[in-house]
């Protein structure tokens, strides 16, 4: 495993994705997360037991561990070490202290230095593989529960003020109006322009200190975001879905709903609600 220090830019953006995925329960994804950590986390459990029996047992529930942290665990750029760290809370119920520290600096170390790891045994993988689907099934679920936990909270004020405008203007809009999604485009607009949503966004990606920590593939996502919301500021009133389609794909290509859901877990106060309400936003620009 190359070092998170000098892994590429590309290998990166493959981790977050891979990340992104797994957390959203999709079967594939946690394979692979699994199997490129793998090594990782043997070699932290084969150096606090004492054989490979005591070691199996101790990488499952270390396994667990980690999958059932997926949902929940605040992103960072090393993930490796992250994964470790949840692996120390459960190695040290079972082991001395010292020595659950000693074997994760040993395995972090061997990670950084791209060394062959210990093959983790088949008698210790199989039983993580086989209960995969089961973590997956836990975390659609949770993923599911999140979404309608912010439309709750967000979304359904504006739902209730929106049923009343289109109820009023329905009988306008019949015969005039092109379509019922440029309709519901254009209230989408009005939504982004009255609640100044372009500003407060601006206001969480601008400071330098907080760029200057990001790594290009976030920092891309941030500016994408933040076009996309321009975009829909500055939509005309003659709104054509050929535009509205094609902010669409580029919102569903570069994975922004989730990576906005994700960054709104991590901030607090008046940033989450912003990056909560850019995310609803996307998420009705999407279901036009």
């Amino acid at each position: 495993m190359v070092a998170p220090e000098t892994e590429p830019a590309s290998d990166q953006r493959a981790e977050r994705v891979l990340l992104t995925r797994a957390r959203r329960g999709e079967l594939e994804a946690l394979r692979g997360l699994v199997h490129r950590y793998a090594s990782l986390v043997w070699a932290a459990c084969a150096q606090v037991t004492a054989d490979e029996a005591a070691a199996a047992a101790r990488f499952g529930e270390c396994w667990d561990a980690v999958l059932d942290s997926l949902g929940t665990a605040r992103r960072r750029p090393d993930l490796a070490m992250l994964i470790l760290e949840v692996c120390q809370e459960r190695l040290a119920e079972t082991a001395p202290e010292e020595a659950v520290e000693r074997a994760i600096a040993s395995a972090h170390h061997l990670a950084s230095e791209s060394s062959a790891f210990l093959e983790a045994p088949s008698a210790a993988l199989l039983p993580v593989t086989d209960r995969l689907a089961e973590h997956g099934e836990r975390l659609r679920r949770e993923t599911a529960d999140r979404r309608a936990s912010r439309q709750r909270t967000i979304l359904l004020p504006s739902a209730v003020a929106l049923a009343l405008l289109v109820g009023a203007v329905a009988a306008v809009v019949g015969a005039s109006h092109p379509s019922t999604e440029d309709f519901l485009a254009r209230c989408l607009r009005n939504r982004v322009v009255a609640g100044d949503l372009v500003p407060r966004y601006r206001d969480i990606v601008a400071p330098p200190f907080e760029v200057a920590e990001r790594q290009p593939a976030e920092a891309r996502q941030y500016e994408e975001v933040g076009l996309i919301l321009e975009e829909l500021a500055n939509m005309p009133a003659g709104v054509q879905a050929e535009q509205t389609a094609r902010i669409q794909r580029r919102v569903q290509a570069l994975d922004l709903i989730d990576f906005c859901a994700h960054e709104a877990e991590e901030q607090r106060g008046a940033n989450r609600t912003v990056m909560e309400e850019v995310c609803l936003v996307l998420e009705e620009l999407t279901n036009l």
